[in-house]
Formats: C-alpha cells, sequence, structure tokens
C-alpha cells in the first residue's frame, strides 16, 4: 500500500489514491507480474529505508553477486509474509503524519484479519514530541491495538537515534531553587526563501498540581514574558518572531498534565530567527519539569541544564510496544568497489552512541531491549543507489563514492535504531509462528526475560540498554518453557474414519461475555462462519464439514467477561481420504 502514490494532489491533506486510505494498493500477483517483466508497480523506494528495514526483518538473502554466497544477509525471519505500507506521502521523503502510520497500522490489522495470521508490525521511525509518557494519541492508538488478550499481534518501535543530541533538560522545583535557565544556542545558518519554515520548536510538561512562569531571552537581551500558567503570549521581532503558551487550555486530555510552548520562527521572510544564544527561564517553587527541543530546521541545541535522559522518541514510549536500542555489531566491511573500510574508534558490542536512551517520563523502562543496528547489511533498493536523488547509502566521500554498499551490489549499510528495531520484529515473527496465540505481552516478556547480559551491558535493566541485547534462539526456548497462561483453550478432533468431518471446542476457565465466533479458511478459500453452541457452563462447540485439502486456518473470537476479546487460532493440514475402485479406503 504506497500513501505516496498519487499522495495528496490538491493540497487539502487528505490523500486522493483509489486504495485503502488513499494510498495505492498493489497484490502480491500484481508486484510478482512486475517483478517478471509483465506488468508495472510505481512505487520507487528512492530513499532505501524502507526496503533496508524489511530485509533485517524478512530478507531471504538470494539477491547477490560478484560471487559473494547467496545466503550471506539473510533476515531473521525469511519466510514469513510481508505487508508492507509506504506511509510517507511525498517523493524522497523521510516524514510521516502520526495518523498515516497510525492508518498503516489499521490497514495491517485488517489484512491480519482476512488472512487469519498473526502479524508483529515494524514501526522505524519517531519523534520528540508528546509527553513521552506513552499517553500521545498514537501512542494511545497503538495500545488500543495491541497488548494483552489480544493474541497475534504485537508492535516493535526504534528508540531513536538522539542519543548524542542536547535536546532534553529537566529540574525540580523548591522553596530554595525556584529558577532555571536553559540555554540554547541557534547556529548560523542559510535562511530558507519562505514564510514560517525557518524555526525551533521546544515542548515542556509539568503536573497539573504546579503553577510555573516562563519567559524567553533573545541574544540581544531583550526580554518576553514571563507567561504564567494559563496564559499565552507572542510577537513579531527583528530577531524572530516568538510564541509561548503555557498550559493555556488547562489540562491536556492526554494525560491530565499541563503542557507550554515556546517558539521562534520567521513570520515574515524579513524577520528569521537571530543566530546565538537565546535563554528560556521557568520559575516554579514545586514539581518537576521536562522540557524538549521537538524540532528545529537550523540545528539548534541546547547548551545549559542538559539532561541525557528520557530522549527515547514517540510513539517508543507507547505501554505496549516493544521498544528498541541499539549495539555496534560490525567495524569493518568490503564495500562495492572492493575496498575495505572502517570506522575509527567504533568498537563491537557497545551500545551505540546514538541510541536514545530512556527511560519513560513516568519511570518506565525504554528501551526494552537492545539489537543489532550500526552498520548493518541489508537489502539495498534498486532505487536508491548512491548518486541518485534521495538514496541514504552516499558516503560524501570521492574517493569511496560506494562505501555503504557491499560488495554483492545488492545489500546498503547504515545505522540507526531503524535498523536495530527489525532484528526484533522478526524474532517476534519467529515467536508467532511456533505460537500464534501469544499477545504483545507475551513475546515482550520472552524477549526481556531471555537477553544477554554482559560487561557491556552492565547490571540491567538500565536506560540505555533496557534488558540487555536481543537474543532469538534464547527468546523462542523461554516461549516454549515458559508457555503463557490459558485462558480459552482450543481443541479439534476428526473423525479418523471420515477425516472431513471436524468438531471443535472452546474450553474457558471463566463465563464468557455471549457466545464465541468462529470461521475457518482452507487454502485460498474465503473464509466460512461457523455457529457455535454451548453445552455448559464454560464449554463451546463448533463443526464442520472439510470440502478442500490444505492448510487450514480455525479463528475462535471469545470474550471473557470483564476483559478485552481474544483471537485464537489453529492450524492444521487438512488431508482428505478417497475411495478407490473396489470402494476400500486408502
Amino acid at each position: 500500500l504506497d500513501f505516496s502514490d498519487p499522495g495528496d494532489t490538491n493540497g487539502d491533506e487528505i490523500l486522493d489514491g483509489t486504495g485503502p486510505f488513499g494510498g495505492s494498493l498493489y497484490l502480491e500477483d500484481q508486484i510478482n507480474q512486475a517483478i517478471s517483466g509483465g506488468g508495472e508497480v510505481s512505487e520507487k523506494d528512492l530513499v532505501g529505508h524502507g526496503t533496508h528495514v524489511a530485509g533485517s526483518a524478512a530478507g531471504n538473502g538470494r539477491a547477490t553477486g560478484n560471487g559473494i554466497s547467496s545466503d550471506t544477509y539473510v533476515g531473521v525471519a525469511p519466510e514469513a509474509d510481508l505487508i508492507i505500507v509506504k506511509a510517507a506521502r511525498d517523493k524522497g521523503s523521510r516524514n510521516f503524519y502520526d495518523f498515516d502510520y497510525i492508518n498503516a497500522i489499521k490497514f495491517i490489522d485488517s489484512m491480519s484479519t482476512v488472512l487469519r495470521e498473526p502479524y508483529v508490525i515494524n514501526l522505524s521511525l519517531g519523534g520528540s514530541n508528546g509527553p513521552h509518557d506513552g499517553r500521545d494519541l498514537a501512542e494511545q492508538a497503538i495500545d488500543e491495538l495491541v497488548g494483552r488478550n489480544k493474541r497475534g499481534k504485537a508492535i516493535v518501535i526504534s528508540a531513536g537515534n538522539d542519543g548524542e543530541k542536547a535536546i532534553h533538560s529537566t529540574g525540580t522545583f523548591t522553596n530554595y531553587n525556584n529558577s532555571y535557565e536553559i540555554r540554547f544556542s541557534i547556529p548560523n545558518y542559510n535562511p530558507n526563501s519562505d514564510n514560517m519554515d525557518d524555526y525551533v520548536f521546544f515542548e515542556g510538561w509539568y503536573s497539573a498540581s504546579d503553577i510555573y512562569k516562563i519567559k524567553i531571552i533573545t541574544p540581544t537581551n531583550k526580554i518576553f514574558g514571563p507567561v504564567t500558567t494559563g496564559n499565552e503570549y507572542g510577537t513579531d521581532t527583528n530577531e524572530g518572531a516568538i510564541y509561548i503558551t503555557n498550559a493555556k487550555n488547562g489540562t491536556s486530555p492526554l494525560n491530565g498534565d499541563r503542557q507550554f510552548l515556546v517558539q521562534v520562527y520567521d513570520f515574515t521572510k524579513q524577520n528569521t530567527p537571530a543566530s546565538g544564544e537565546w535563554k528560556i527561564i521557568i520559575e516554579g517553587t514545586s514539581g518537576r519539569y521536562d522540557l524538549w527541543l521537538s524540532t528545529s530546521t537550523m540545528d539548534a541545541y541546547l547548551t545549559s541544564q542538559t539532561d541525557n535522559s528520557m530522549i527515547v522518541g514517540t510513539p517508543g514510549t507507547a505501554f505496549n510496544a516493544i521498544t528498541v536500542g541499539s549495539y555496534v555489531t560490525k567495524v569493518r566491511w568490503i564495500d562495492y568497489d572492493n575496498n575495505s573500510l572502517y570506522i575509527p574508534n567504533l568498537e563491537l558490542e557497545y551500545a551505540s552512541a546514538f541510541s536514545s536512551p530512556g527511560p519513560t517520563r513516568d519511570g518506565r523502562i525504554k528501551p526494552e531491549i537492545s539489537a543489532p543496528g550500526e552498520m548493518i547489511a541489508a537489502s539495498l533498493s534498486a532505487d536508491a543507489f548512491p548518486g541518485s536523488s534521495y538514496s541514504m547509502f552516499e558516503t560524501g566521500s570521492n574517493q569511496f563514492p560506494n562505501g555503504y554498499v557491499a560488495r554483492d551490489g545488492k545489500h546498503g549499510i547504515s545505522k540507526g535504531t531503524s535498523f536495530s528495531a527489525p532484528h526484533v520484529t522478526g524474532t517476534v515473527a519467529l515467536l508467532f509462528s511456533y505460537n500464534p496465540n501469544l499477545d504483545a505481552i507475551d513475546v515482550r516478556n520472552a524477549i526481556i526475560n531471555s537477553a544477554k547480559k554482559d560487561g557491556f551491558t552492565g547490571s540491567t535493566p538500565n536506560d540505555k540498554w533496557g534488558y540487555g541485547k536481543l537474543d532469538a534462539y534464547n527468546a523462542i526456548k523461554y516461549v516454549i518453557n515458559n508457555p503463557p497462561e490459558i485462558t480459552l483453550n482450543l481443541a479439534i478432533f476428526q473423525n479418523p474414519a471420515l477425516t472431513q468431518y471436524i468438531d471443535f471446542y472452546l474450553i474457558s476457565k471463566h463465563p464468557l461475555e455471549q457466545l464465541p465466533t468462529a470461521t475457518i479458511k482452507v487454502g485460498n478459500q474465503s473464509p466460512e462462519n461457523i455457529n457455535m453452541s454451548q453445552l455448559d457452563s464454560y464449554i463451546y462447540k463448533g463443526e464442520f464439514v472439510l470440502t478442500q485439502e490444505g492448510l487450514a486456518t480455525l479463528t475462535v473470537n471469545a470474550t471473557i467477561q470483564g476483559q478485552s476479546a481474544q483471537i485464537i487460532y489453529k492450524y492444521f493440514n487438512v488431508n482428505l481420504l478417497k475411495m478407490n475402485s473396489e470402494n476400500n479406503i486408502h
């Protein structure tokens, strides 16, 4: 599903495609025909980011060249089925609207229902906006879709790449410490050509029980404010337009806390934000503030009262997601031009410096796990080779122009938590292949309880590593040895003489809200509904006559009183007995 085709053609912020959510949908047959030269798919991965991520999670490694073995760069779950959503709207864009990637998640969720397959979604994206406490609207949408008793569903999110950036400030007020000065620098820059396109935005949060005053001081020491809780202020100056809102509309409906914003921008082309040192002053008598530099077009950064924690991005602080940091597993490689390259001072097994640390603003461990994410070799989009307009594999080096292309010419090398997350996503796919009735909390528990701890991770859990390094093998062993509590059990029985006839039973430990519903899908047939009946207080029965051979998926939906709905899957092969000419069964 491609949201960039055709994208928003008339500027009304609504996507104009004919497919789901305004995108263009390409099905498996169309894609395969295009690959074989018999059709056309207009989507192109010009950046290479999505292709690389998918390759780490589920690439089969078959594409190769220059004598490199075809199994050199295999993803974690190479036999997984893939649903790819290009959620960026614009050609070559690396940015996403929250509602677009949430629509992408909903699309995959709906396809899972149709296909009767469990799913794990990889979100290699994020930002520094939001309350960082799991209550951002996008995070609430994620937690609505996956969580306890929502079986066969999980979402994995990258922690972010801001670990080396000065973007967070925090301070606790007392009667003796009632003012904090937060300095930030706007470096020299070339202004953009339009209005409202040069800016630095800050977002802060504090408790509803506290009252704060906020003011800003320009590089020429002009003071604007203070703005007291419940108020806002804005003006245009020759050093840029200034806007401060301090919980103008009361407490936030997201979490009941107070939000404040401080913005410096070019309201007109003539008054661009001034380069130099700026100051934000926050005054109070109790409580704690947290402030993030959420976005900047001119690479602004904090220079005082900085704090290198709570930097994990949004939506990575979602309660029910698995959030992933990065560590180093490669420091040397041979590039496409047969150059032997290495990264000076980069050491194997250490946490990546860029990997954003936690915890969340409400004190939870994020990221939960770290995985390989620095100098990762994975699938290279044919449309993102170095030299193309939007490629992320540009080295900027005339000497090594293809330095980020692996020797085989089919795989690219990159770094970021974007590329550690799919290692976890692939692992979750393997866990679901063993037991599709696991939920997001089950698979997260398996991953964190099997995590590797060593001298590099130190004592865990901690803000940088989470619970340690991903260990896919031991995660599988953990699931085998620690099956989740079964509150609903589904059993299938086949008549040994008439294998086309089955009956099945749902046994619950607790009363259900209503009769369960069931469907069965065999091979490529459309799913068929099956009525179920109640035998006693906790046992329900369904029956079905099979008419086709193949892999069957039986899906039962049930809701225990006072809990969320659960979906239980059973997979089995159908081999129908046949009569020969002498009426003997064989």
